[in-house]
């Protein structure tokens, strides 16, 4: 019998994989339009959300674009 702690920590790892990929994948996505593409924060937002849910994600909004590039100009 699988213990109901066991499930738990299990579903609580798994979600943290997730957000650690989808998070990768926003990175990824946002240098590729950086360095090969031109055009406004919107059309960055239109195609790292086509990335994300090319691999099943959620949409994002512009409030984590914006972060995240604040951060990214921070490194």
């Amino acid at each position: 019998m699988i213990s109901i702690d066991y499930v738990l920590k299990n579903e609580y790892y798994i979600r943290i994989m997730k957000n650690a990929i989808f998070k990768i994948i926003r990175l990824d996505a946002i240098r590729n339009f950086l360095m090969n593409k031109k055009g406004s924060i919107h059309d960055l937002l239109e195609f790292v959300n086509n990335k994300i849910i090319e691999h099943d994600g959620q949409r994002i909004g512009i409030r984590i674009i914006q972060k995240t590039l604040k951060k990214l100009k921070l490194d």
